[in-house]
């Protein structure tokens, strides 16, 4: 009966010894995994307008860059290519004073869920 019982408690340590890391490496795994993807979400997020914001029509834009020049907040439109773009849309307050300056009327104001049915950056 000795010999049973011997036999049980070493089964039961080499159990133990085989479990207990695989449990705490899955564990360490599974924290990495919710790590990367946190690191992942945060990288993909791009800040959107949340309000009114010009939308730039680029067959009719002239790159005359006065949309650019008369925006208070300095950062919303930049020319790309020779072309208006908006760079940082979310940081528009919906003056309109860029559509009402553009000469060919290739700005207009519209609401962010618009903007985002088209490529900001083209």
């Amino acid at each position: 009966m000795s010999e049973t019982v011997m036999s049980i408690v070493l089964y039961g340590f080499c159990a133990i010894v085989v479990v207990v890391p695989m449990v705490l490496y899955q564990r360490r795994l599974k924290k990495r995994e919710t790590q990367a993807q946190a690191s992942r979400k945060r990288e993909s997020y791009i800040p959107r307008p949340q309000s009114q914001h010009p939308h730039i029509d680029a067959t009719y834009c002239i790159g005359c860059a006065a949309c650019t020049m008369v925006c208070p907040e300095g950062d919303v439109l930049a020319m790309l290519g020779g072309k208006a773009v908006i760079v940082n849309g979310h940081k528009c307050i919906g003056h309109s004073l860029c559509a009402e300056v553009c000469p060919v009327g290739a700005i207009t104001m519209v609401l962010a869920s618009r903007a985002w049915e088209q490529t900001w950056l083209t």
